[in-house]
């Protein structure tokens, strides 16, 4: 059920940082898409594809750099910033159709 990138995602420290994928991404003539959900975490939609950056940003969420966006939840985002996480998925996944067409 999930999956863990591990050596290549350690802290400042040394520390391992396992980081759980609860999406599937879906294989579409060749191309993969994703299905981004609301418990996945912002730097992972980020690192999927850098193009969802201007989503986010025209969604009013600006610090896509910041140490929140790198273990915080598009959930848990939204909440902070006062949006509907609904809205947000919506436009992201319309992205990543999009992209896989």
């Amino acid at each position: 059920m999930y999956n863990v990138k591990n050596r290549d995602q350690c802290g400042a420290r040394g520390r391992l940082r396992a980081r759980a994928y609860r999406h599937t991404p879906i294989r579409m003539e060749g191309k993969k898409m994703a299905k981004v959900t609301k418990d996945m975490i912002i730097a992972d939609v980020l690192e999927l594809d850098e193009g969802t950056a201007p989503v986010f940003i025209s969604n009013g969420m600006h610090c896509l750099g910041c140490p929140s966006s790198m273990g915080e939840s598009i959930e848990d985002a939204c909440f902070v910033h006062g949006m509907d996480p609904e809205k947000l998925i919506g436009e992201l996944n319309d992205y990543f159709e999009k992209a896989a067409v």
